[in-house]
């Protein structure tokens, strides 16, 4: 509100060294997570959070990278990852800078309990002009950015790129800029963001969490239709930008999305990605919750031959008191249960015929003080059901 420049000083601060940030604790874990692990033992380790889509002033964001990755640890994250646009507004990311950028994610990577991903947002126009917006997700350095506007005009051309990496990618907003299905790569494209600042992108007419846009055959449900298989993500798409230009949920433009992954330990950026790799993750609209899915030996993320019958098992942990868990198959509400606790399991019992079916868990919470409510969904489990 001040309507000129003040210059101030801050008081009982030593300058002869650099300020050191503490870290937050981690989110608790409580015995009824670590018994929802067991099933998931397989993997070994434990669930981390994490933001899987940010920015700094490199492309469209405020901040240094090294800000935005420090304060991702500072708020006690498990890990992070700064995907910087590959253009935007016109200008291109440099060289010099793509250089930066994979410096400060090996340096800030190696902060204790902490591990980051190379990425960038290879940025086109909104479908059907263009092919939207893809964040690749990188195990190792990557040795170039290629971007929309030289090499990689098209969907398809960015994955003839990608194929001799260790890469996964994941488009994001598609309900604003959509998504080509129609180049799906099942090898490369293992993700998809289905909530960040902009909004919810799990089915068309859904509830709780608007969403930026109307473009319907780019939701998840949209791609699981068409028998696609992915993961889901949840990332705050952070810009450092108050309210984010009137569409963020929340004040803080670092809670509009998360990351779980179970991912074995040492959680190092290899077993990180092996993990998203995998699929075996879930998204939150924010906070820390939990939505585990899995039937017998195969976790969420899986792909796997199933009976005419099929047992479905969940567990659900909220940050505050929990409202409903729902099981979803093939974009249908098959299994809804209502709840009035913060932590809760179940299970379901299917016979979908044969075919292939996707079943994901989504979980809805109370609304904060804010009046925000907040939900989870587990990665979809994939069953294919020969008779």
């Amino acid at each position: 509100a001040r309507k000129a420049v003040v210059l101030e000083t801050l008081g009982g601060l030593d300058q002869r060294r650099a300020p050191r940030a503490r870290p937050s604790p981690p989110p608790a874990t409580s015995p009824g997570v670590e018994q929802a692990l067991e099933p998931l033992r397989a993997l070994g380790g434990r669930i981390n959070w994490g933001d899987v889509h940010m920015h700094s002033a490199l492309s469209d964001g405020t901040g240094t990278p090294d800000e935005i990755l420090a304060r991702a640890w500072a708020r006690g994250l498990d890990f992070a990852v700064l995907s910087d646009h590959d253009n935007i507004v016109g200008t291109r990311m440099l060289p010099s800078e793509h250089a930066e950028l994979m410096w400060v994610t090996d340096k800030l990577g190696r902060l204790d309990g902490f591990t980051t991903l190379h990425a960038y947002e290879w940025t086109t126009p909104p479908t059907p002009t263009g092919s939207g917006h893809q964040i690749a997700y990188f195990k190792e350095r990557p040795p170039v950015v290629y971007g929309y506007r030289d090499v990689a005009p098209t969907l398809s051309e960015l994955n003839k790129k990608l194929s001799d990496l260790k890469v996964f990618t994941a488009p994001h907003h598609s309900t604003w800029t959509g998504t080509p299905w129609a180049s799906y790569d099942e090898e490369i494209q293992r993700q998809f963001e289905i909530v960040s600042v902009h909004g919810l992108a799990e089915a068309p007419g859904q509830q709780h969490v608007a969403a930026r846009g109307e473009v319907p055959d780019s939701t998840a449900a949209a791609g699981l239709a068409l028998g696609l298989e992915f993961g889901f993500l949840g990332g705050s798409d952070a810009h450092g930008l108050l309210w984010h230009h009137g569409i963020a949920r929340r004040r803080d433009p670092w809670t509009q999305g998360l990351t779980g992954v179970v991912c074995r330990e040492p959680c190092s950026r290899e077993a990180l990605f092996e993990s998203l790799y995998a699929r075996h993750s879930f998204a939150t609209s924010g906070p820390p919750m939990v939505a585990l899915l899995w039937s017998g030996p195969s976790r969420m993320g899986d792909s796997f031959e199933a009976g005419e019958s099929i047992r479905i098992q969940w567990r659900a942990r909220g940050t505050r008191e929990l409202q409903q868990a729902v099981i979803v198959r093939n974009g249908q509400d098959v299994h809804v249960v209502d709840l009035v606790d913060s932590e809760a399991e179940g299970s379901f019992t299917d016979t979908p015929g044969p075919g292939s079916h996707s079943y994901y868990l989504r979980v809805l919470q109370a609304p904060d003080e804010e009046s925000v409510p907040d939900l989870a969904w587990s990665s979809p489990l994939f069953a294919e059901v020969s008779r």
